[in-house]
């Protein structure tokens, strides 16, 4: 009953992600989902309690509803935003010569498009001078910078290091 339960939860949050982020329009996607994903699962685990009391079951709900909200924000993220899974589409219509491939990924387009999400996201803000971070963009590099630490990871960004135009994103 448990994993009905988990697996009714995430289509619930599925569906609701679905409607709010056509009607909140400039909320980052990822976000939406987790404030979403957050409040069912708190109602599932609640749910859960009631139901079946204090047993391994709810463990067992909240963790595979966690496992399935993790698999579509990766799923999600990755053939909204990968490169990758891009060019193999555009290759599983016909052959493309590289001259082909550099028309569709210009640097400039790329960077103009992750400029847009990153606003969006409220991350940065344009103004006069330029692109500046948010409180919330700052916060973001804080983070990234503390995992770049703990995962003894070289920030190319900040160390100088070559990306070699490789950014995993």
């Amino acid at each position: 009953m448990w994993l009905i339960l988990s697996v009714a939860a995430f289509l619930t949050s599925v569906t609701v992600h679905a409607v709010a982020v056509r009607l909140i329009e400039r909320a980052g996607s990822v976000a939406v989902f987790v404030a979403i994903g957050a409040v069912v699962g708190v109602a599932l685990i609640g749910y859960c309690a009631r139901r079946f009391g204090l047993e391994v079951s709810i463990l067992a709900a909240a963790l595979t509803y966690a496992f399935l909200c993790e698999l579509y924000i990766f799923l999600f993220t990755l053939v909204g935003n990968s490169v990758s899974f891009g060019l193999l589409t555009k290759l599983a219509k016909h052959p493309l010569k590289p001259a082909e491939i550099a028309r569709f990924y210009r640097a400039e387009a790329m960077i103009s498009r992750r400029l847009e999400q990153l606003e969006r996201g409220s991350l940065i803000t344009a103004g006069p001078a330029g692109f500046s971070l948010t409180a919330r963009g700052e916060g973001i590099v804080r983070l990234f910078s503390l995992l770049h630490a703990i995962f003894r990871r070289p920030n190319q960004w900040v160390s100088g290091t070559s990306c070699g135009g490789n950014d995993a994103s």
